[in-house]
């Protein structure tokens, strides 16, 4: 008898990790083509009436009910990394239930599969590159609630930075736009691919980082 061959463990072939990306999000019964991934990030960006939300929500942990107590943590949990800044502010609150509240729900948001899920939502989006993502990515941005992943969303706006030779218009019009909403989504410094100099586009500083020009 022919003596059996070693089974031989090959390295994964370039690209498979991307697969894996969309297997987590199949996983967690998220879309993986780019319309449904613009959706997906919509959905998970923070609106302007939701911080009004949280934050009541936030200031409900304390309340004197415990139902009402309980309630808002469901909700705080549920909202995943939405919530997570919030949630990070609670944890030095004077109210010692709101701080103790404050750190269970961020415990569970972080043992949750949110953030992993999130992290490869942004690594197909930037490899589907639809048109949009980067607005998509902009919004999405400061509701990212962990630096690792906010992080990612940089480095997938840098991928994105170019469009056909030209500065990619959601993000040049976030560099430049002096609005408080706006300069909150800035994804500086940047370190992107360098676009044509001139109004609207990033002007290379003495550091070699982009800069509004």
């Amino acid at each position: 008898m022919a003596p059996t061959p070693p089974v031989v463990h090959e390295l994964p072939a370039a690209g498979s990790f991307d697969v894996l990306d969309e297997d987590i999000l199949r996983g967690d019964r998220a879309a993986t083509d780019g319309p449904g991934l613009l959706q997906f990030f919509r959905r998970h960006a923070v609106q302007p009436g939701d911080d009004v939300r949280i934050k009541g929500l936030v200031r409900q942990l304390g309340d004197d009910d415990f139902d009402r107590r309980e309630d808002a943590s469901l909700q705080l949990t549920g909202l995943g990394l939405r919530a997570r800044p919030f949630l990070q502010n609670a944890v030095v609150s004077p109210d010692v239930e709101v701080a103790h509240r404050a750190r269970e729900c961020l415990k569970q948001i972080d043992e949750s599969s949110s953030a992993a899920v999130m992290a490869a939502a942004v690594r197909v989006l930037a490899k589907l590159k639809p048109e949009g993502a980067t607005a998509a990515l902009l919004d999405y941005l400061p509701s990212a609630g962990d630096e690792s992943l906010a992080e990612g969303v940089r480095l997938a706006l840098s991928g994105l930075a170019v469009r056909d030779g030209k500065a990619d218009a959601a993000l040049a019009g976030a560099l430049t736009d002096r609005s408080a909403e706006k300069r909150g989504r800035r994804p500086t410094p940047w370190a992107g691919p360098r676009p044509p100099v001139g109004r609207g586009y990033l002007a290379p500083t003495a550091g070699g980082a982009k800069a509004p020009a």
